[in-house]
Order: C-alpha cells, then sequence, then structure tokens
C-alpha cells in the first residue's frame, strides 16, 4: 500500500484492520488485492488466540507445568516444552545433568597443559 501513497498508521489488531480499511475506502482496485489479505490475516490471528488458549489450557492441567509457570519469565510454552523434552526428571542424576542434556551448558575443550 505504501508504493500507492497509502501510509497505514501503527497499530495491532483491530486498529490496524480499520485504518487499511479506511485508506481502501476509495480504492475499489486496491481493495479488491488487499481485502482477501487482510481476511487471512484476520483469520491467521484468531487460530493463533485460540491455540494460545488450547495452549494455557493444557499447562495448567499439569501440575508441573503449572509449578515451572510460577518462575518468573516462564509461561506456558516454556512450561510444556521443558515437560514435553525431559519427561521423566528421574532419569537425570543431577539437575546439571538436565541443562547438559538439553546443549544448555559449555564444553571444556582441554589440550596438554592448556584448558
Amino acid at each position: 500500500m505504501k508504493t500507492f501513497g497509502l501510509i497505514v498508521p501503527k497499530s495491532k489488531g483491530r486498529a490496524f484492520d480499520g485504518h487499511v480499511r479506511e485508506l481502501l475506502s476509495g480504492n475499489d482496485d486496491l481493495a479488491r488485492i488487499i481485502m482477501p489479505l487482510l481476511e487471512a490475516w484476520r483469520g491467521i490471528r484468531m487460530q493463533a488466540a485460540d491455540l494460545d488458549r488450547r495452549l494455557l489450557a493444557a499447562a495448567r492441567k499439569s501440575k508441573a507445568t503449572k509449578l515451572l509457570m510460577t518462575i518468573p519469565g516462564i509461561g506456558a510454552v516454556t512450561a510444556i516444552s521443558y515437560v514435553a523434552a525431559i519427561e521423566d526428571p528421574g532419569n537425570f542424576k543431577t539437575s546439571r545433568s538436565v541443562g547438559a542434556w538439553l546443549g544448555l551448558t559449555t564444553r571444556r575443550y582441554q589440550s596438554g597443559e592448556t584448558d
């Protein structure tokens, strides 16, 4: 739209949708191209919101994910990903083993006297 001199103000969600519709109101040719894209974008936003709700509901059902989500900075996605990756914490001798298994710890390369 910028190519055609139509600048959409910075906005999110419905406000963006409204701005685009307002700018297109006088340009039927461009509207025929942009409106299907806008509708597809709206559908994707709705699907993403639905998936967000389902993910949060699933996270709230698990005792392990609820506990992880009490840690500041840990949300539903991180908690579910962690629980899915680790499965049984009993498989690891120490908590450091979990970090190493996930690839979160640095490796030490030693060669002769150089550390």
